[in-house]
């Protein structure tokens, strides 16, 4: 059996201690704690570089669950976690949505310390739509050739509207702010001419419908034997304060049919619509 050196002995216990000793000063970011760490600093400023108030922020890290934080944040968000890439969301009524990404990178090698990253998210105030999009078409198609229209507003006033009878009945309202809005419809004619058929009298009964467009969604009612009309709507304006544009899901009671059905913010709700019938 060959005996090493003692020379030779020593120097390997020597070189294999210096390895363990730097091994134990190598920290291991799997086992680092970051919970309290401060990840992102995020300033939050409007178009003019003032600082923003009452402001949801919600962010993910790495493509996991979005999370938010635990209330609105005024002017600075600090977002506490881990090495990776954050996708930062901010969002305040009457601005609109913005998002960010913030790479946050692994600590040195022998730290379990981040360096914070700091960064702006610019918020920027909503832009109302085409002023188009807040007036309301009114067609009428019925079997009355001399059919009005009359919009109560309140607030607002009536108006008679002025329409074109080309194939049917068309008007146009200019929504006003928010409130309820009552349009009545006359001269239907939904009765027909008379007819006796085995000594019994009886008349025809006509269908007239109304439907409402607005931004390329609409709502008709259908209804027969009516000589008028009466149509009950909710206007709201939305957080920013621009024109209604979308059609809540309404129903209509009596013999009015439903012809969709959409379920989206409520900005404009036909409520009712009563029909009186035409005098025999």
């Amino acid at each position: 059996m060959h005996k090493l050196p003692f020379w030779l002995v020593v120097g390997t216990f020597l070189l294999l201690s210096v390895a363990a000793c730097s091994r134990a000063e190598v920290a291991d970011t799997a086992v680092c704690d970051f919970t309290s760490q401060t990840a992102v600093t995020l300033n939050l400023r409007d178009e003019n570089g003032d600082p923003q108030r009452l402001v949801r922020v919600s962010y993910r890290v790495d493509d996991g669950p979005w999370q938010e934080t635990p209330e609105r944040v005024n002017e600075t968000a600090v977002l506490r976690g881990g090495p990776g890439t954050y996708q930062i969301r901010a969002e305040k009524p009457g601005y609109t949505p913005n998002e960010m990404t913030v790479v946050v990178p692994e600590p040195a090698t022998d730290s379990c310390a981040l360096a914070a990253e700091t960064a702006v998210l610019p918020m920027s105030l909503a832009v109302c739509p085409d002023i188009n999009l807040a007036n309301l078409e009114i067609e009428i198609a019925a079997e009355g050739d001399a059919v009005t229209v009359t919009a109560v507003a309140q607030p607002g006033g009536t108006q008679s509207l002025t329409c074109t009878t080309e194939t049917a009945t068309n008007c146009t309202l200019a929504l006003p702010g928010a409130g309820e809005i009552v349009l009545s419809m006359a001269g239907l004619g939904g009765i027909g001419p008379m007819q006796v058929r085995d000594g019994v009298v009886s008349y025809t009964l006509g269908d007239s419908q109304l439907t409402l467009r607005q931004n390329n969604l609409e709502r008709t009612v259908t209804v027969s034997g009516a000589e008028s009309i009466r149509a009950r709507l909710n206007v709201s304006r939305d957080e920013v304060g621009c024109p209604p544009g979308r059609f809540p899901h309404a129903g209509t009671p009596g013999r009015a049919r439903r012809s969709q059905r959409r379920t989206v913010p409520p900005h404009w709700a036909l409520t009712s619509a009563a029909t009186s019938p035409s005098p025999i």
